[in-house]
């Protein structure tokens, strides 16, 4: 079992953090094409995503899920 303690800034949402978080993760070697495969969700859903825009909780849950495996060791 993992644990990951989340820190939000006043005012800050968990969609706010995880948008964040997508957004550093993306570089020039690993692109929104390659967080969409990673996360399992359509290119269109995570482009979506990482701009801010409404998506469902199941895409938030992917994400979440891909940064526990990849960024908690």
């Amino acid at each position: 079992m993992k644990t990951l303690t989340i820190y939000l800034s006043n005012g800050e949402t968990l969609s706010e953090w995880a948008i964040k978080e997508a957004n550093s993760m993306l570089n020039d070697r690993y692109n929104l094409v390659h967080l969409a495969l990673d996360m399992g969700a359509p290119y269109h859903t995570v482009r979506r995503f990482v701009m801010g825009k409404n998506v469902s909780l199941a895409t938030l849950d992917l994400f979440i899920d891909l940064y526990l495996s990849k960024c908690i060791h």
